[in-house]
């Protein structure tokens, strides 16, 4: 008999939704159709008991539930004999200086997810220096890394020529303090004579509609101190989570940049599988996660923290002058992260774990 599995997924979706539920889960109602069988609602409070029980297994992201009643909800589900997993991606605890730490406090969510992950029958989570964290809450972990899904359209690589090198980045608008990192490198880039018309700096994701105004702070340490223009500097405005990997298709050579501290060292390597995906170079920093996959010299350049004033700027001309190293840290990327991040070989280690939650 087909188990049934219920994924509670926020009605806003992100990546976080679309990589830790929607995919893995999508890929099961295909790929695993007669084993499992998978279902979908937005909160799971207003749900009955009755319609609960159709259910073997439920997933969330992050929290239980967003008002406060995460203890309840899984005891809930526990007294009714369903299995539930909590997936998470990012730690509970942000830096000071992180975006949303004034949200974090005001909301209490640090506490709502330190007790979403106690009282979860098993916690789900992307990276094994993550998974290790989580044990001191609770020990039931395992790493289900982010993975692609190469049969989704957005994924098709399909590039376009350019004689500059295009060098761009993907992010939302908790990334300020990482694209500091690049200030110095892009202004000496930029300024370079020797190296005018040829190249080309690209911001993916640009919202000229967001509220807090970071983009535009994030396009003035792009074009460090030029006018904008079409020449050097271009924006990729912010597409939907279904669609926005096309945008890797528009330049040649992805950055990575960011901070060390532990809330970074515990995201998932998910910009290098996405470039490695598309057949990108990357520029990374030598920190967690990226160690994880970067072989520098072989399928990135890792710029170490100490040297960070100069040695993004010299990264990014190593690559202007050798084209033919950006193709090869492109394929060998590619190699690398299709072998590990398909979602056909993650799928496995996802159905190999509910199969004995279930049992």
């Amino acid at each position: 008999m087909k188990a049934k599995i219920l994924i509670v997924v926020n009605p806003e979706v992100t990546g976080v939704e679309y990589y830790r539920q929607l995919i893995p889960h999508y890929h099961f109602n295909s790929h695993y159709k007669d084993e499992f069988e998978v279902h979908q609602i937005n909160e799971i409070e207003s749900a009955s008991d009755e319609f609960l029980k159709q259910f073997q297994l439920v997933q969330f992201s992050r929290i239980a539930s967003w008002n406060g009643n995460s203890q309840k909800v899984l005891g809930r589900l526990r007294r009714l004999g369903i299995i539930s997993v909590l997936d998470i991606d990012d730690y509970w605890v942000l830096p000071i200086n992180h975006l949303l730490y004034h949200f974090y406090k005001e909301k209490d969510i640090t506490k709502q997810t330190i007790v979403s992950l106690k009282y979860a029958d098993h916690i789900t989570t992307t990276t094994s220096l993550f998974a290790a964290v989580i044990q001191s809450v609770n020990p039931r972990v395992t790493v289900l890394p982010n993975a692609i899904d190469p049969t989704q359209p957005q994924f098709e690589i399909n590039p376009t020529s350019s004689s500059p090198l295009r060098f761009g980045w993907v992010g939302g608008v908790c990334h300020y303090e990482d694209i500091k990192l690049v200030e110095m490198g892009f202004a000496k880039l930029n300024h370079d004579k020797n190296l005018d018309s040829k190249h080309q700096l690209y911001l993916m994701g640009f919202n000229a509609g967001d509220t807090t105004g970071i983009y535009y702070q994030y396009e003035k340490i792009f074009t460090a101190g030029l006018n904008e223009n079409r020449d050097t500097y271009y924006r990729i405005h912010a597409a939907n989570v279904f669609s926005y990997a096309q945008g890797y298709n528009l330049f040649d050579v992805a950055l990575a940049p960011l901070t060390q501290n532990l809330f970074n060292n515990c995201k998932s390597e998910l910009k290098m599988i996405e470039a490695g995906f598309m057949k990108k170079a990357m520029i990374v920093s030598d920190v967690m996660p990226y160690q994880a996959i970067a072989k520098p010299g072989i399928n990135c350049l890792a710029v170490k923290e100490t040297s960070y004033e100069s040695a993004w700027y010299l990264s990014m001309k190593k690559l202007i002058k050798n084209p033919n190293l950006v193709e090869d840290l492109a394929e060998r990327l590619h190699e690398d992260v299709v072998a590990k991040y398909h979602i056909d070989l993650v799928n496995k280690t996802r159905a190999d774990l509910y199969r004995r939650l279930l049992d």
